[in-house]
C-alpha cells in the first residue's frame, strides 16, 4: 500500500469514527515524514508544500506517524 493509499484510508478511518461524521482538514507531519512522499524536496530550497491529498500540511517535530486533525 502506497503512503498516500495510507492517508486516504486513515481520512476515511477519522470520518466513520468521529460521531459528528465529520472529515479532517490538516495533517500534522514531519519534515522527514514529508520527505518520504515527495522525495523529489530533498534537494529543493524554494519550494513548499500547502496540501497534501487535500489537506493543509502543518509541519511538526517528534512525532511518530502523520496525524489527521480537524482545524
Amino acid at each position: 500500500m502506497t503512503n498516500f493509499a495510507k492517508i486516504y484510508l486513515a481520512i476515511n478511518k477519522f470520518y466513520w469514527t468521529n460521531k459528528a461524521l465529520i472529515y479532517p482538514n490538516a495533517i500534522l507531519i514531519t519534515r522527514d515524514q514529508l520527505y518520504s512522499y515527495y522525495p523529489q524536496l530533498k534537494d529543493e530550497e524554494d519550494v513548499s508544500i500547502e496540501s497534501l491529498c487535500g489537506l493543509r500540511v502543518v509541519l511538526t517535530d517528534y512525532i511518530e506517524s502523520p496525524r489527521l486533525l480537524k482545524l
